[in-house]
């Protein structure tokens, strides 16, 4: 689920059309119409079954509401399966301090000062098809000193360098003794839309390949992805989700 509804009812009107309310006499062998009752007026058709009381369509579901993200170490609930039938909102998450890992690979000596996040999400499962749409954003400040600094053009190479990581933004200053302040976001989209899933006791797979383990406990879901279907389809972290 690279971090992945409602059925609306149709009203139906009947028309009734009433026939006169006298009748004439059918002449001699002639059967009268066995439609007509004895008031010589059609019944009225039974409504259908499928209109709602007021013709109105249900009210879709508002959107889900979004949440600040845990960032650190994160503890996986323990996975014990069960049934994922409903919609479900993300209502909690944990995304690892490792999340802008490539950056600080480049430069060991650079410094992560800060790093938040926010997310909302819906998952929605229905037989074995599901489909989830959110997105995870993250933010972090950077402070890269001036010997990573220089050989890549300085704070605004720097900072085309770190976009080119595939991040939404970034943005570099010069800092104290040459070192560059860097505020980063990344927003990753968490959608997957007409996947199948099958499952396994406690895990999870989806029809590309990726594999989850999870637990449904009451009206808490919480899972983790332990495998990728694809190296694009990597998530970090654990979720929770709340059934509505």
């Amino acid at each position: 689920m690279r971090f992945m509804l409602p059925v609306a009812l149709l009203g139906v009107t009947v028309a009734v059309a009433a026939c006169s309310s006298t009748t004439t006499t059918p002449d001699g062998g002639t059967a009268p119409d066995a439609s007509a009752t004895s008031t010589g007026t059609t019944p009225t058709p039974t409504p259908d079954a499928s209109a709602t009381s007021t013709g109105t369509t249900p009210p879709a579901l508002p959107p889900p509401a979004s949440f600040a993200v845990t960032v650190g170490t994160c503890t996986e609930a323990p996975p014990c399966g069960g049934s994922l039938e409903g919609t479900w909102d993300y209502s909690a998450a944990c995304a690892p301090d490792t999340a802008f890992s490539e950056v600080t690979k480049a430069c060991a000596t650079a410094k992560l000062t800060k790093v938040s996040g926010t997310m909302s999400g819906r998952l929605t499962v229905a037989g074995t098809s599901l489909t989830r749409k959110g997105t995870l954003a993250l933010k972090a400040e950077i402070n890269v000193p001036t010997e990573c600094a220089t050989p890549v053009g300085g704070c605004a190479g720097l900072a085309t360098a770190i976009k080119a990581a595939g991040v939404k933004s970034a943005v570099c200053a010069a800092g104290a003794a040459g070192s560059c302040d860097c505020a980063i976001e990344s927003d990753s989209p968490v959608d997957k839309t007409g996947t199948t899933f099958t499952t396994n006791g406690n895990t999870l797979i989806t029809s590309d390949g990726s594999e989850y383990s999870y637990c449904v406990a009451g009206t808490k879901l919480t899972h983790k992805q332990t495998k990728a279907g694809k190296p694009a389809d990597e998530e970090i972290g654990t979720y929770e989700a709340t059934k509505r």
